[in-house]
């Protein structure tokens, strides 16, 4: 799975839900789900690289691809079913989640992001090294999501 194939899910479920997404809210919740995937798997969810930008975690390829839209919604055509090419246990951790995330503004996403080691311990356009987020995420509970 690339970043790209998954933001296109995450944008059509994310309108399914009646939260429409922006790139910024998409840039936290990619990175969100790579630790959280990566917490539980022990393995990323996708290849791309995720930096350190102003605004917090960012993968570029995405942005770029999406960068049109600015601040504003993500419009595109909706995927069949979202999240189709996964397992349940799977499904159910990406949807877990990829709610809480849509639940937070994206400014207080990114405020979350700012103050975790990840992007702390990194500087601005450098690669956030996957092995940063796993252990990280393997120490932490940044969404709360097991409480």
């Amino acid at each position: 799975m690339n970043a790209k194939q998954l933001s296109a899910d995450i944008i059509t479920y994310a309108a399914q839900c009646g939260f429409p997404v922006t790139n910024l809210k998409l840039q936290k919740t990619l990175y969100y789900l790579q630790g959280y995937y990566a917490k539980a798997y022990g393995e990323s969810l996708f290849s791309d690289e995720i930096e350190h930008w102003a605004y917090g975690p960012v993968v570029p390829s995405v942005y770029f691809e999406y960068c049109s839209f600015s601040a504003n919604a993500i419009l595109i055509p909706p995927s069949d079913q979202p999240f189709s090419c996964y397992g349940s246990d799977e499904k159910k951790l990406l949807i877990s989640v990829i709610d809480k995330c849509l639940s937070l503004t994206a400014r207080e996403l990114v405020g979350r992001t700012h103050r975790e080691s990840p992007w702390m311990n990194t500087q601005p356009s450098d690669v956030i090294p996957f092995n940063a987020i796993l252990h990280y995420f393997r120490d932490n509970d940044p969404l709360g999501l097991s409480a």
